[in-house]
């Protein structure tokens, strides 16, 4: 009887010994992934990786400094950073060769964004970064009047035939929305989302200010 009373101490010394060593490991892992998670370096590899895999076209020729945005043609808090930091601020930055900046549709006004959204992919797959950046240009402009990404393209440029190819694709065979990857693996939540060399941007009013420190780095 005291043998098998000492077995099951020990027994039950052993269970509770791996139970308490294994909430360590989860516990450090878990804290692991979550500095993982916002280690500049594995947050700008994500989303370099994530850019190249779905084909997104980029300005600008840096390799030092990317600026990443996350936006939504439809959300008026895009429209103003698009018109007051992009044009007037970045695309100083993007010309002179500083940085390079990759802008990525993430929809979260309307089922519309959705579809300005997979215009964009067509667009960026199919067309120029010039084409891609008219079409963004008029879309912060008009897409709350268009409410149709096919209305904003034919203000875009194009030849007949460019024309005609990308409107067949996004309505016949349009790629897939990327927002859930979007979210689930780059972690963004809403928009503009602005990261600099993978460092979370909270105002844009800091955005240069964060430029200038990755210029000195």
């Amino acid at each position: 009887m005291a043998k098998r009373h000492y077995k099951f101490v020990v027994i039950l010394g052993l269970l509770l010994v791996i139970f308490i060593a294994f909430g360590i490991y989860k516990l450090y892992s878990n804290e692991q992934e979550q500095k993982n998670a916002k280690d500049p370096e594995v947050v700008l590899e994500k989303q370099n990786n994530f850019i190249k895999e779905h084909h997104y076209l980029s300005e600008g020729k840096s390799n030092e400094i990317h600026v990443v945005a996350f936006t939504d043609y439809r959300c008026p808090h895009c429209a103003d950073y698009h018109k007051n930091t992009k044009s007037k601020m970045l695309q100083k930055y993007i010309d002179n060769g500083t940085i390079k900046y990759t802008e990525l549709q993430y929809p979260v006004i309307d089922k519309a964004s959705k579809k300005y959204e997979i215009m964009s992919l067509v667009l960026q797959k199919h067309g120029t970064i010039e084409d891609f950046k008219t079409f963004s240009d008029k879309s912060y402009q008009s897409s709350s009047v268009d409410n149709d990404p096919v209305k904003t393209l034919k203000r875009v440029d194009l030849n007949d035939k460019e024309e005609k190819n990308m409107i067949d694709i996004y309505k016949n065979n349009p790629p897939k929305s990327n927002k859930s990857q979007i979210k689930n693996e780059l972690k963004v939540t809403s928009t503009p989302t602005i990261f600099v060399n993978g460092k979370y941007i909270k105002d844009t009013n800091v955005l240069e200010d964060a430029i200038k420190q990755e210029i000195d780095n």
